[in-house]
């Protein structure tokens, strides 16, 4: 069976995807490169260094930040009912003070037999 040829605008279709994908395969051949040179240049460079440790050291606070909120929110709301007039902090914070007040007491006395 004999084929006929593509339309035009077939013709024109398959021509201008062929330029598009000729296009991005230069952009993405160039940016590889580019990326290559840009690698190497960060490699040597103290500013880069200086850049990647100050990173670290935000990844790493910022996961100390989050274990720390957690824990102080599992602390705050231990205290099922807050006293009136205080914040569920307050109220907390003078529930410890208190308990601390009575072990010291309790030291102090076996200290004393």
């Amino acid at each position: 069976m004999i084929q006929t040829p593509p339309t035009t605008s077939a013709k024109k279709w398959t021509f201008e995807t062929a330029i598009l994908q000729l296009e991005y395969r230069l952009q993405s051949d160039h940016l590889a490169t580019l990326e290559a040179a840009v690698k190497e240049y960060q490699e040597g460079d103290p500013a880069w260094d200086f850049v990647r440790n100050l990173n670290k050291q935000i990844d790493t606070l910022t996961a100390e930040n989050k274990r720390l909120r957690n824990g102080y929110n599992d602390l705050i709301m231990t205290v099922e009912r807050k006293c009136p007039g205080e914040s569920r902090y307050e109220t907390a914070k003078r529930y410890i003070n208190e308990r601390e007040a009575i072990a010291d007491c309790d030291s102090a006395k076996e200290a004393l037999k």
